[in-house]
């Protein structure tokens, strides 16, 4: 297998702002308590450590996984949260439409990569990942639709509540359209 390392830049997919960001130009860091580097995560570190019921959030996550079977390093990291020096890398995924698994998989994974360097970084902290779905979001109409080789194909659905309560009957159209689009040969599928 070839690896081919591709520029954040490049992609174009990031707005000039973001990308300033994060090769830390003066112009972008004017919006930014903290340049992008990995020196700046102990001092955001320090400053929110004693900003909430640390007991409370560990009480609460113990609780919520009530009934599941946890492994010693999950439960482990549940109860460091009630220390001053436990701190959570946190990322999130609001749901998308046909957005696959392969991209959950790959910022779960630089969760956990990104929590074991800080954790190398710091040893005086400890920092665990945690990955949050936004399934729980009502906004459908942020979510129903994609833009593929400049069609826009949309979702239209009137279920209403949190999207990821829906029933996918609906999606037919937009499935169907997609194979119209992409053809059926064996790539496409």
């Amino acid at each position: 297998m070839t690896k081919q390392h591709l520029d954040f830049q490049s992609t174009g997919y990031f707005s000039k702002l973001l990308s300033d960001y994060v090769r830390n130009k003066p112009d972008a860091l004017s919006f930014a308590k903290y340049p992008q580097e990995i020196a700046a995560i102990g001092r955001v570190a320090e400053q929110y450590a004693i900003l909430f019921d640390r007991s409370l959030l560990s009480d609460t996550i113990r609780h919520q996984y009530k009934g599941i079977q946890l492994s010693e390093e999950t439960s482990d990291n549940i109860e460091s949260l009630k220390r001053e020096q436990t701190f959570c890398v946190v990322t999130a995924h609001q749901l998308c439409l046909l957005g696959g698994p392969m991209y959950f998989v790959i910022k779960i994974a630089n969760t956990i990569r990104l929590s074991r360097d800080l954790n190398k970084h710091y040893p005086d902290k400890h920092f665990i990942p945690v990955y949050w779905m936004g399934s729980e979001d009502h906004d459908f109409e942020e979510i129903n639709h994609i833009r593929l080789f400049g069609k826009t194909i949309e979702w239209t659905d009137k279920q209403g509540g949190a999207t990821g309560r829906y029933h996918t009957e609906s999606m037919r159209p937009v499935l169907d359209e997609l194979s119209n689009i992409l053809g059926n040969a064996l790539h496409a599928t």
